[in-house]
């Protein structure tokens, strides 16, 4: 009787120490497939969040896009309005963005609306106008006046119309206004 009861004893022991191991495999589970799928999204981020924009000047000159990656981009600038639903008024084909390099423009090159939207607007430090970005996997990103930087799935309607005030080319690279530099600190894109 004796052994029975520590033979039940060690049973019931060997299966609370299986259930824990089992527990703690899973806890470890969940806290790596977590941390791969953070890993994964800031992967999916890596090229996009190293093209960024921005205006120069005291009364904003130029405008200025610089993609601190290995990899090319596509791009363009759409403006829109504050309202509730952020219609866009204008969009603009920027074209490649090629990697490592950054891309100055005056901002007398746009239709006077830009022109406006590029300012900052009342009571913010940025004005109305996105950048809407491809990256070399595909994927599309609007990275927001304020710096702020979203995965989306479509562009839509912000696609495809022309804000430049004398036409344009449809790569940015190509115009004779654009000042066109290598940037020395660039990174991989994945």
């Amino acid at each position: 009787m004796v052994v029975a009861a520590a033979s039940l004893a060690i049973t019931s022991w060997g299966t609370y120490k299986a259930a824990q191991v089992a527990n703690d495999q899973l806890t470890q589970s969940r806290e790596d497939n977590k941390k791969e799928e953070e890993d994964n999204k800031k992967e999916e981020r890596a090229q996009a969040s190293r093209i960024s924009m921005w205006v120069e000047g005291t009364e904003p000159t130029r405008i200025v896009l610089a993609n601190r990656s290995l990899d090319p981009a596509w791009a363009f600038l759409h403006n829109y309005s504050l309202g509730p639903k952020n219609i866009p008024r204008n969009t603009m084909g920027i074209g490649v963005l090629p990697p490592c390099t950054r891309l100055s423009m005056p901002i007398t090159k746009f239709i006077p609306d830009v022109q406006e939207d590029l300012l900052p607007q009342k009571g913010t430090s940025h004005g109305k106008v996105k950048l809407a970005i491809i990256d070399a996997d595909g994927r599309k990103w609007l990275r927001g006046p304020d710096g702020s930087l979203e995965s989306v799935k479509d562009f839509g309607e912000y696609h495809g119309n022309m804000s430049m005030a004398d036409g344009g080319s449809a790569t940015w690279v190509m115009e004779k206004s654009v000042e066109v530099k290598t940037l020395p600190e660039c990174g991989r894109a994945s």
